[in-house]
């Protein structure tokens, strides 16, 4: 459900095949709307948004207002980076959300700062790989986008998880 967005438009982009540049525009279309809606209601949330979930919603709404504005050089530039462009907002949004939030990359309000800004550095660090990785296989979706972008999901859990019992741990150590 928290990547509906990215799933809907890479479900509608690649149903029966490689996307035609037609399809691959509505995709942005439909991904961009839902991604609109998602960010609406998880923005009204007191929690943090994931900001994995941030990235992906970001990238598909850019893609989205560029199919509306006619923005041709965006979409191309969109078109040749293909599934790596996720990445690069992914490690975007991780840097200024590591410098400049309080809940970091890894999106939580519990834990210390220096916890906090430390998984941050892990999962940028972690991005920047599954970044690399994704260039690599450039054009190969399950290589360059869905391993590298689940495991990039599955390290932010676990590093949410881990910041979140580090302070139960502290909590109940001082008592």
């Amino acid at each position: 459900m928290r990547f509906l967005p990215l799933a809907s438009f890479v479900g509608y982009a690649f149903w029966g095949g490689a996307p035609s540049t037609i399809r691959w525009l509505h995709a942005f279309l439909l991904g961009g709307a839902l991604a609109i809606v998602q960010l609406v209601i998880f923005f009204s949330r007191k929690e943090p948004i994931n900001r994995l979930i941030l990235s992906s919603s970001l990238y598909l709404i850019t893609g989205g207002i560029s199919v509306v504005m006619g923005w041709i050089e965006i979409l191309e530039q969109f078109y040749n980076y293909k599934e790596v462009g996720v990445l690069i907002y992914m490690l975007v949004v991780g840097v200024i959300t590591s410098l400049f939030t309080p809940s970091g990359f890894i999106g939580t309000s519990h834990g210390s700062n220096d916890i906090i800004r430390r998984y941050s550095a892990f999962l940028c660090f972690a991005t920047a790989v599954a970044l690399l990785i994704s260039i690599t296989f450039k054009g190969n979706y399950l290589f360059s986008a869905v391993i590298p972008i689940t495991a990039l999901v599955f390290f932010n859990k676990h590093l949410a998880h881990k910041t979140i019992r580090n302070v139960s741990i502290n909590k109940s150590n001082s008592n």
